[in-house]
Parts: structure tokens; C-alpha cells; sequence
């Protein structure tokens, strides 16, 4: 008699245990398709900031050569909505509502608020990848991969912000006193990216990330003064710094996944 019931301890422990094991799984499995489909919304908006950009500042951008981007978005969108968790569908929502006000408005915004409308939905995407990486590394215990994911995402997160306020002044007409506020940010900023390098040497010394940090050097030595740089010089800086700041958070994400056996798809971040 006790072996049977002993043995049939066992069989519901073992059938608790895969039952645990496989909804775990499950959670993990939707996990992946948001991150995935946050990361395809980021990626798409940074192109979109692109061609809004070159639109409102440099030259006209045929409707076509956005309408595709702004269709992919808003499908990706409705996708997040659909499958996100219950407890967290309010912030997906909240999402769509800002990223579609975004896309609804910004042919009529000057180019300095499309650039922190666009800045601001890329961070927010970028906030819920982050949510969902920190939720899914405490569930699956691993506390230490946790922290040292947090401790990057720190230094990435705050890479974007420096370039944000560094881009906010370029946009500005300057004198004397905007200069020193711009001579500042640089010098942050260059900081910022310096760290930045410690966790992607190969992608922060990219050639191009190298120039851009060395236009930042010059600017600092300028004292703020950028006339040595016309406007889409200024606009390439930024953006390379931009690109060169999402390689190196993707790269996190991507060693992640592959640490947890969910390797993401990889794509090419564009500038």
C-alpha cells in the first residue's frame, strides 16, 4: 500500500512539474513573438524618423516611400495588442494610440518636434522590450543574467537620452550661451558612447561611429560652435551615433536569447 501511494505521489509531482514546465514554456514562447515584434517596431520607426526627417528639413519624400513603413508599423501594432498579456494590454494600447498619433501628425510638425515625437515612441518601444526581458529572466531564475542585463540596459538607455538632449540643442539656433549648453551635451554624450564601448567594441568603433565621435571631439573643441558642420552633417552625427547605440543594444538582446536557448531572427539595424 505504501508504494502505491508513494508511486502516485511521484506521478502527480512528475505531471505538476510538465504541467508547470509547459505553461512556462508557453509564457516564454509569447515572450519571444513581442520582443521579436517590439523590436521590428523600433527598427521601422527609426526608418520612419529617417524619411520624416529628410522630408520636413532637406527635400520632399514621395508618400510611397513611408506608406509601406507606416503599414508594417500599424500591423505590428494591432499583432502586440493581440497577444500581449492581459495585466500589460493597457500599455500596448498605449503605445498604438501614441505611435499612430505620430504617424497621423507628423507631416504637419516642425523637424525638431518630429525628431522628439519619433524619439519619444522609439523609447517608449524600447522600455516594453525592456519590461519583458526583466519579467522573463526573473521567472526563469536567473538572477544573475538579470542584473547584468539591467546594468547594460542602464548604460544603453542612458546613450539615447544624451543623444536626445545633444540632438534637442543641434536643432536650436545658438548663441553664446546655447553653445556652452551644446559644448556640454557633447561632452556627455561622448562620454556616454565611450562606456557604451565597453560592451560592443566592434560595434561602437565602426568606422563611421568613429567619425561621428571624432566631429563630437572637434565640436567640444569648438566650444559648442558647429559652423564647421552644415545641417545634414549634423543630422548624419547624430543618426550614426543613433545606429551605433541600437547595434549594441541589440547585440545584448540577441546574446540574451541565446543564453535562455530562444535565439532572436537576426536583422540588419539600418541607419
Amino acid at each position: 500500500m505504501f508504494m502505491i501511494i508513494a508511486a502516485s505521489l511521484s506521478a502527480v509531482i512528475v505531471l505538476y512539474l510538465l504541467m508547470r514546465h509547459g505553461r512556462q514554456s508557453k509564457l516564454n514562447d509569447n515572450r519571444y513573438r513581442l520582443v521579436c515584434e517590439l523590436r521590428s517596431v523600433a527598427e521601422h520607426l527609426r526608418e520612419h524618423r529617417h524619411l520624416a526627417h529628410t522630408h520636413l528639413s532637406f527635400e520632399p519624400i514621395p508618400n510611397n516611400h513611408t506608406v509601406e513603413i507606416e503599414k508594417n508599423i500599424s500591423n505590428s501594432l494591432l499583432f502586440l495588442v493581440e497577444k500581449s498579456f492581459i495585466n500589460d494590454r493597457p500599455m500596448f494600447r498605449l503605445l498604438m494610440k501614441q505611435i499612430q498619433t505620430l504617424l497621423f501628425e507628423w507631416r504637419d510638425m516642425t523637424p525638431s518636434k518630429c525628431q522628439m515625437s519619433h524619439g519619444k515612441a522609439i523609447r517608449a518601444t524600447l522600455y516594453l522590450i525592456d519590461e519583458i526581458v526583466l519579467t522573463w529572466l526573473v521567472e526563469s531564475d536567473q538572477v544573475e543574467m538579470s542584473e547584468q542585463y539591467s546594468r547594460q540596459w542602464n548604460l544603453v538607455i542612458d546613450s539615447l537620452e544624451a543623444l536626445t538632449q545633444f540632438r534637442m540643442l543641434v536643432s536650436d539656433s545658438r548663441d553664446e550661451l546655447q553653445c556652452e549648453r551644446l559644448n556640454l551635451k557633447a561632452q556627455i554624450l561622448l562620454r556616454k558612447i565611450n562606456r557604451l564601448s565597453l560592451l560592443s567594441p566592434l560595434g561602437v568603433h565602426a568606422p563611421s561611429t568613429s567619425h561621428a565621435a571624432r566631429q563630437l571631439t572637434e565640436i567640444i573643441s569648438a566650444h559648442g560652435h558647429t559652423e564647421q558642420l552644415d545641417e545634414r552633417e549634423l543630422y548624419q552625427l547624430t543618426s550614426t551615433l543613433s545606429l551605433a547605440i541600437f547595434k549594441v543594444y541589440d547585440q545584448i538582446l540577441i546574446e540574451l536569447s541565446e543564453q535562455l536557448n530562444q535565439p532572436l531572427p537576426t536583422e540588419e539595424v539600418k541607419a
